[in-house]
């Protein structure tokens, strides 16, 4: 199971880390973050299909045709383990060491816009740049920046995935 759920994972991490990587180098350029936005969230599902691939290749090549709900499911969740592992630290090496927090002020901005184009009263836009700002800086701190782009996977696309695929693929002795 070890070396099934290492290779797929890797293959996921590297499939998300790719698509982000491009997806960023272009938002930058149009200054369009909901291309990224959407790229990113569609690389993870596609990363993510692997455990499909996984849990079939698990189950009809080691485990003569038969796995559990619950060993499904645990591929599934270790494969978004590595795969978030992954992905955090290719975000990590690219907000250092590369265009990263440009990408970030610009995607900042970008919203400040779009609350001032909203038409708020100016207590209600204060109040909604307040709180931008708190969680700009919030997000800027690489202490709670990293672990929550390590953790947004697993609930968001990884459970769901994983279970969808368990489910499907699962199949008791004959």
């Amino acid at each position: 199971m070890k070396k099934t759920v290492i290779t797929f994972g890797v293959i996921a991490g590297v499939v998300i880390a790719s698509i982000m990587g491009i997806s960023l180098v272009f938002a930058k350029q149009l200054e369009d973050y909901h291309i990224a936005e959407l790229l990113g969230w569609g690389s993870m599902i596609l990363a993510l299909s692997t455990i499909f691939f996984a849990i079939k290749t698990y189950r009809d090549k080691h485990n003569d045709g038969v796995i559990k709900f619950g060993k499904a499911f645990l591929i599934g969740i270790y494969i978004t383990l590595i795969a978030s592992a992954v992905h955090t630290v290719s975000w990590a090496v690219y907000s250092e060491f590369g265009s990263g927090k440009e990408v970030m002020e610009g995607y900042f901005k970008a919203q400040v816009e779009q609350v001032k184009s909203q038409n708020l009263s100016q207590e209600e836009e204060e109040k909604k740049l307040a709180e931008m700002e708190k969680q700009k800086q919030f997000y800027m701190n690489p202490l709670f920046h990293y672990p929550i782009v390590f953790l947004t996977e697993v609930p968001t696309a990884g459970i769901p995935i994983s279970l969808i695929c368990s489910l499907i693929l699962m199949r008791r002795k004959p």
